[in-house]
């Protein structure tokens, strides 16, 4: 497998420090939608003031449409108030069962080369790291902090750190999914990739990242797309191109909220069909 010499990030130059720091300790794998939460929070907060002040104005004035207007206003911030708290309590345990469930239907040698897309602060990719003696991890991202808090590769690699994988097994790359020139076909024994397709925002720009996993999948092997939405689409579109073989969905997961459904499938021997 070969690389541009630049396209990988290679593991920091005061790795040794980290590895040496008694504060990195415990993995981290951030808040996810930080941007959702921080909007639910503002909701929250602002429509129940609006309700009471329509609730009691609706009484006093003896008019039931500002009553009920206020009475939903205080029943959807309650439940803007319990979809903030999934998706943080998703976000700090949820994620991690999900993570442990996806990796258990791999057997690994221990020597695989694994590529995880969209790969954050490195649940998945380290996940899989901690399952090789002898394999390297590659993570590609865009580092967007809007997707995940403080994304950012320096919190992958600490996370490396604190669960034990040597640093020089982990490389990290900036990249758009989308466009993966700068790796070869067929490089990698196991492709992973976690709640990113869905951020790409047209039909045939999902397909493409799709594609392009397939690309630098080796014949052979394995695939797995987790995501909230659109999992029946990556799904089909595999299906119908005739790129992968045994291609199947998992139930519905709810330990992550949104709930999550996860696509396997194993990459045919011989020349890519044609996309359609």
């Amino acid at each position: 497998m070969k690389f541009r010499r630049d396209s990988f990030t290679p593991a920091p130059a005061r790795r040794h420090s980290l590895e040496r720091t008694p504060l990195v300790t415990k993995p981290d794998y951030g808040i996810d939608e930080p941007c959702v939460i921080r909007r639910l929070v503002l909701v929250s907060v602002a429509l129940p003031l609006l309700g009471i002040a329509l609730t009691i104005a609706g009484l006093v004035h003896s008019h039931l449409i500002m009553f009920a207007m206020g009475a939903t206003s205080v029943i959807v911030a309650v439940g803007c108030t319990a979809t903030i708290f999934l998706m943080i309590k998703s976000s700090r345990h949820g994620k991690q069962r999900v993570r442990d469930t996806v990796l258990n239907e791999f057997q690994f040698r221990g020597d695989e080369r694994v590529l995880d897309v969209g790969c954050g602060r490195g649940l998945m990719l380290l996940g899989a790291a901690k399952r090789l003696r002898e394999g390297t991890v590659v993570g590609l991202d865009t580092w967007s902090q809007e997707d995940q808090y403080k994304n950012a590769p320096e919190n992958t690699f600490a996370n490396a750190v604190a669960e034990g994988v040597p640093l020089d097994r982990v490389r990290l790359q900036n990249g758009n999914m989308c466009d993966m020139s700068f790796i070869a076909s067929d490089s990698f024994d196991v492709v992973l990739s976690s709640l990113t397709i869905h951020n790409v925002r047209t039909r045939k720009a999902r397909q493409r990242a799709v594609a392009e996993m397939v690309r630098v999948l080796k014949p052979g092997g394995s695939i797995a797309l987790v995501d909230c939405r659109h999992v029946r689409e990556y799904a089909g579109h595999l299906e119908r191109t005739g790129w992968v073989t045994e291609v199947r969905c998992s139930p519905v997961d709810w330990n992550m909220f949104p709930p999550i459904r996860v696509v396997y499938a194993k990459k045919r021997d011989g020349p890519l069909m044609e996309e359609v």
